[in-house]
């Protein structure tokens, strides 16, 4: 096929489809517009509806009168006054008082105290020695000695109230209000065999 046979077919083919999209454009707006023989009638207007009308708009403009009337009246009224509430708390509760009922006095003591069960005096604690910092000691001869503080002391002398009763190898021991301590130097407390015999 030649090339001129080609265009002119080209122009046929798309001159044919520009008449076809033509005439369905055609007939898509006269679809659409209203045809006179299928024009509807109007609805014949119900006579009551249209004798009543005038009255029931008369009544609707009666109504928004009294209801003028009634907002400029109460825009002329003064507003009652609104009392002040203050706040005053000298009347309410104390958070922190207890609202349990108080036991009578008679029956906290017949029962012993608060909890009703009787309350036993707890036993004294026994008496703490002085601190004393027992440096070394100087034992095995006919006077032993401890170094306490940079001084020596003997058996029978007086340190921060309690006296000294024995010098061993380990240590002293000291009397003080009635029971006896055994106090041990640094070296010996490390040692594995150490124990401090506290009452």
């Amino acid at each position: 096929m030649d090339a001129a046979k080609k265009a002119a077919a080209q122009k046929v083919v798309v001159f044919a489809l520009l008449v076809v999209f033509m005439g369905a454009v055609y007939r898509s707006l006269s679809s659409l517009r209203p045809h006179p023989a299928a024009a509807v009638a109007p609805a014949p207007v119900d006579q009551t509806l249209s004798a009543g009308l005038p009255a029931a708009i008369d009544r609707f403009h009666q109504q928004i009168d009294v209801v003028e009337r009634q907002l400029t009246q109460s825009a002329n009224d003064k507003p009652a006054p609104v009392d002040t509430v203050s706040y005053n708390a000298a009347s309410s509760r104390d958070p922190m008082t207890s609202l349990l009922p108080k036991p009578e006095p008679a029956a906290m003591s017949a029962a012993g105290g608060p909890g009703g069960m009787a309350e036993q005096a707890a036993p004294p604690l026994p008496p703490r020695p002085p601190e004393v910092n027992v440096e070394g000691v100087i034992w095995g001869g006919s006077r032993p000695q401890a170094l306490i503080g940079g001084k020596l002391y003997e058996i029978g002398d007086m340190i921060g109230g309690a006296r000294i009763v024995a010098i061993d190898h380990s240590g002293i021991q000291i009397s003080f209000a009635g029971s006896t301590f055994s106090l041990t130097t640094a070296a010996a407390a490390m040692a594995p065999d150490h124990t401090t015999a506290w009452p």
